[in-house]
């Protein structure tokens, strides 16, 4: 067709260049021959960059959150295998970082061995789970105010796992509790997940530990007053209703049976008969807050 000197000048003799340049992103690399050394050079890194985008597209990938299914053998059945074992070794997550450099372990298929060995990779990983969630890093905060935030209703196995966070998990042997304890020990309180293991050792004293922090620490309120607020209703308002509810505790939906267990000989039952008061400008805008 005589564009020899086209072909010599602007693409290096190369008639695989010259097509992709005119077919950006349409035509997939894999269904060329590719010369020896394609890969290698200052022009190896454009046509690797090519490759990558080219494979996106096929694979309908325009966000990092597209990336988490993306495996080695959808490079492999792509013609890519010499790409993705000799340039990323092997990683999937290393490949797709170079088109979206804000790409984290935890959104790629396969997080790299011993990354979550280091704890600031750790919380680096949940940082951004907390924000997924419209919450912010609760380092600094105190376990009042983690409390506040509602964990108990966002954190749970499935949740971490549907993140790309399974692999932190082994570190503690699937256990949400001690993983987070270790991350965020002063912030975490045996009954600030929705977790069974903090409870299992000594569930009557944890249950005691529990009410004087929600009546003194959480709800603020007097000792002396403690009659006046008590009730199923705040219980199940402040997500405190499974203590009252555990048979292995035994209270069995009975506010009094709770708070003697905290308070021992302090009230009689006769003093939680009949309705509650909701004095408290905290209590009541805590309160409301659970509704």
């Amino acid at each position: 067709m005589g564009l020899q000197n086209l072909l010599w000048v602007y693409y290096n003799n190369s008639p695989f260049n010259a097509v992709m340049d005119a077919y950006i992103g349409e035509i997939p690399i894999w269904k060329f021959r590719l010369p020896q050394g394609f890969w290698n050079g200052r022009q190896g890194q454009k046509n690797i960059r090519r490759a990558l985008e080219c494979f996106a597209k096929s694979k309908k990938i325009g966000q990092p959150k597209h990336c988490r299914n993306i495996q080695c053998v959808d490079f492999e059945e792509a013609g890519l295998s010499t790409l993705i074992n000799a340039y990323f070794n092997g990683s999937p997550y290393l490949a797709l970082k170079t088109l979206f450099p804000d790409l984290e372990p935890w959104q790629s298929s396969r997080v790299g061995v011993g990354y979550y060995e280091d704890d600031e990779n750790k919380k680096r990983a949940l940082t951004s789970f907390f924000l997924s969630k419209g919450i912010p890093s609760i380092d600094g905060l105190s376990p009042e105010e983690t409390y506040d935030e509602g964990l108990k209703l966002i954190v749970s196995k499935k949740a971490l796992c549907d993140f790309g966070l399974r692999g932190i998990l082994r570190y503690t042997n699937g256990s949400i509790y001690r993983l987070f304890k270790a991350m965020y020990p002063e912030q975490i309180l045996p009954w600030t997940l929705n977790t069974k293991e903090s409870w299992k050792e000594n569930p009557k004293q944890t249950a005691a530990e529990a009410v004087r922090w929600l009546f003194e620490d959480y709800l603020l309120i007097p000792e002396a007053e403690i009659p006046e607020y008590a009730s199923c209703k705040l219980f199940w308002r402040v997500g405190f209703s499974g203590i009252l509810t555990n048979r292995t505790i035994g209270f069995n939906s009975f506010p009094y049976a709770a708070v003697d267990n905290a308070y021992p000989g302090r009230f009689s039952s006769n003093q939680f008969t009949g309705s509650r008061k909701v004095k408290s400008k905290r209590t009541k805008k805590l309160i409301k807050s659970r509704k």
